[in-house]
């Protein structure tokens, strides 16, 4: 939609970073209205932003990647070292 429509107050509310003067956000049948952004981002809901310069040097996918790291396992030894799970997780985000 044009500017001004409210796209982006409305990813704001969906993902936790504005609280709705008035209903409820629901995902997936649940109340999510009273959660915080990492919660929400917690249980899949997360968002990117338009900020093209948020990580300069990083590939698209790399910030992508980076915010996926609530869904990931991988311990930080894994993940500095690069090894074991740090590799399976990352070949599973890449697919």
């Amino acid at each position: 939609g044009p500017n001004g429509a409210g796209k982006t107050s409305l990813f704001n509310a969906i993902s936790g970073f504005y609280k709705p003067n008035t209903g409820t956000v629901r995902f997936r049948g649940r109340d999510v209205s009273r959660l915080k952004p990492p919660a929400r981002a917690a249980l899949g809901l997360a968002r990117t932003f338009q900020n093209i310069a948020l990580f300069r040097g990083m590939t698209v996918l790399d910030n992508i990647k980076l915010g996926a790291h609530v869904h990931l396992k991988t311990g930080l030894v894994d993940a500095l070292i690069y090894r074991g799970r740090a590799r399976a997780e990352e070949a599973r985000l890449r697919r």
